[in-house]
């Protein structure tokens, strides 16, 4: 590898630990556990759930640095790195971090509820099944 690719591998790995810090992705996993227990009605059978939700976060810590790390390399130039954590640094993209576990969790939620697109949904995959 030469001096060039060095420094661009290092200046790449710097600007995706950067986005994995600016994502909190610890807090953002917490998060979406206990939301994902709760709308189950699963948090009353826990002893400790805030316990429970950090050991599992500490569990999967650096497994998912090096799946981020895979997938923010494979997704993203060094140059998007640098605009999106620099987004994520705003007020409005700090907002944005905190909200999204939420949104998608609600959503998914909102939608498994909706019982004419779960039919739908059916429909079309019964459409696909071979015969």
């Amino acid at each position: 590898m030469t001096c060039f690719a060095n420094a661009q591998s290092a200046a790449m790995q710097k600007e995706i630990d950067r986005a994995i810090a600016l994502a909190d992705f610890s807090s953002a996993m917490e998060q979406t556990m206990a939301l994902q227990f709760e709308s189950r009605g699963l948090t009353e059978h826990l002893t400790d759930p805030k316990a429970m939700y950090k050991e599992l976060t500490e569990a999967m810590s650096e497994p998912l640095k090096k799946i981020l790390t895979k997938v923010y390399s494979d997704n993203f130039t060094l140059d998007e790195l640098k605009q999106m954590n620099d987004f994520y640094e705003t007020p409005v993209g700090k907002k944005c971090m905190t909200l999204v576990p939420n949104i998608v969790t609600t959503s998914v939620e909102m939608l498994q509820n909706d019982q004419a697109t779960i039919e739908k949904i059916q429909q079309i995959v019964m459409k696909y099944f071979k015969q």
